[in-house]
This record gives structure tokens, sequence and C-alpha cells, in this order.
């Protein structure tokens, strides 16, 4: 029960971040995400990112995923760490942060051996969020990939 109260919480905070940034509220949408990083939230984490990659820095943005995903990492795992590269993929595409997203696939896919993966999750993650020509790329990506390995 206490779990699901806290979620709640979480929850409510993230949708007051989202309405103050679409309000153009920066800095309180930036407060509410403090709070749910505070809470281990990771939507706290994702709307920072995608705040401040609308902008204009794209650095910062793309540092923030990166301590989301470090602190996965540590706390994870066998399949929950798979998971929790492809939710940073997922993450990367949604603040559209398409430049640190290929570095992420071309390194990540030979440390971690998911190259396939990656490259499904970001054509998946692209077509649902709009960014259609993208994940065309990626599908392409994936298909030739099959295609070489066949």
């Amino acid at each position: 029960m206490l779990e699901w109260l806290r979620h709640k919480k979480s929850e409510s905070l993230m949708k007051k971040g989202e309405e103050a940034f679409a309000e153009g509220e920066v800095e309180t949408a930036l407060k509410f995400c403090e709070r749910m990083i505070g809470r281990g939230y990771s939507g706290g984490w994702e709307l920072k990112a995608l705040i401040l990659a609308s902008r204009g820095k794209p650095q910062e943005a793309h540092q923030t995923l990166l301590e989301h995903l470090r602190l996965h990492r540590e706390t994870s795992e066998g399949k929950t760490r798979r998971q929790a590269e492809l939710l940073h993929v997922r993450l990367l595409v949604r603040a559209g942060l398409f430049e640190q997203l290929d570095e992420y696939i071309s390194e990540s896919s030979v440390s971690l051996g998911l190259e396939n993966e990656l490259l499904g999750v970001a054509a998946d993650e692209c077509l649902k969020s709009g960014f259609r020509e993208r994940g065309r790329g990626y599908a392409l990506g994936l298909a030739q990939l099959d295609h070489d390995e066949q």
C-alpha cells in the first residue's frame, strides 16, 4: 500500500511538472523534476532532459540521462540491466538527442552485444514519438544488420 501511495505521489509530481513546462514555467517544472529525482522516479530525469534539450542544452540533457543510466546500472544486474540500457535509448529519443543516441548505439552495441535490440527500440520509439524519418533510418539499420548476419 505504501509503495502504491509513493507511486501516485510521483505521478502527481510528474503531471504538475509537465503542466508547468507546458505553461512556460520552466523553473517550476525543473523543481518538480528535482523532487521526482529525489524520490527515485524515472520520470524526473526524463522530463528534466526534455526541458534542457528544448532549451538548447543538449549536453546537460544528455548528462541528466547518463546520471539516470548510471544509477540503474549500479542497482541492477542481468535482465534488469539490459532493460535499463533499452530505457536509456527510449529516453534519448524522447528528448530528441539523436547525436548522443547514435553515439550510444555505436559504442554500446559492441560492449553490450545489444545492437539489434538498441536499433529496434530506437526505431520503435522514434515512430511512436513522431520522428518518422529517424525511425525509418534505425529500422533500415536494423534490417541491414539482420541481412549482414545471415
